[in-house]
């Protein structure tokens, strides 16, 4: 299974990808900001892989396309079977019935990476 997660550098996102990468044979794409490149073997140890199976998607949550480069997007396209999106709050205040424009932007990217037969997508 391939897998697509924002948040993965975050408290939630992960211990997520951890347990993504339990998971015998699995590969998870995630996305991160080029200024948070440092803390990439961090990460990678605390997972206990390496590059090729949680590689690094070089992005921002509030660009279009999830900030993801048009040519990463296309070797991606059709290769990511569930994304899961965890992103941080930006505010104090609770949201009510709103999503955070975050969301709708990495439904916008599943829609162009996910595999046609995957159709679900999961927010925590």
């Amino acid at each position: 299974m391939q897998y697509f997660v924002t948040g993965a550098t975050g408290f939630i996102g992960k211990r997520l990808v951890k347990k993504l990468l339990a998971r015998r044979g699995s590969t998870v794409h995630f996305l991160m900001r080029e200024e948070s490149a440092a803390k990439l073997p961090e990460l990678l140890a605390f997972w206990g892989v390496s590059k090729t199976r949680a590689i690094p998607v070089y992005g921002d949550l509030t660009g279009k396309k999830l900030g993801v480069a048009a040519d990463v997007i296309k070797s991606l396209k059709g290769q990511v079977d569930h994304l899961y999106h965890s992103p941080r709050s930006t505010t104090s205040r609770p949201m009510k019935r709103r999503r955070w424009p975050s969301t709708s932007r990495a439904r916008a990217a599943w829609s162009s990476l996910r595999r046609p037969s995957r159709p679900a997508m999961c927010i925590t």
